[in-house]
């Protein structure tokens, strides 16, 4: 039964919105360790909208700096109201 479960906990893909502003992205890092800390088997991808170049550059280097886990990703697209 416990196998079972770790075999479903990773096919759980945990995805969340946010945009560039800097308290949403402390917000992100901290459901990341979060998501970490509790095991979270299956990606976690944070999907960010509006952000300027040099705001997406730099989620891009703050994520690649926490070392984290491959499956931890960001997605970037337009915004959008």
């Amino acid at each position: 039964a416990q196998e079972l479960a770790r075999q479903e906990s990773a096919e759980v893909h945990t995805i969340f919105t946010t945009d560039c502003h800097p308290h949403n992205m402390w917000q992100s890092e901290l459901l990341f360790f979060s998501a970490q800390r509790v095991g979270q088997r299956g990606p976690v991808t944070q999907i960010l909208s509006g952000c300027t170049p040099e705001r997406k550059q730099h989620a891009e280097q703050r994520l690649a700096s926490l070392g984290l886990p491959g499956q931890y990703k960001m997605h970037f697209v337009p915004e959008f109201n």
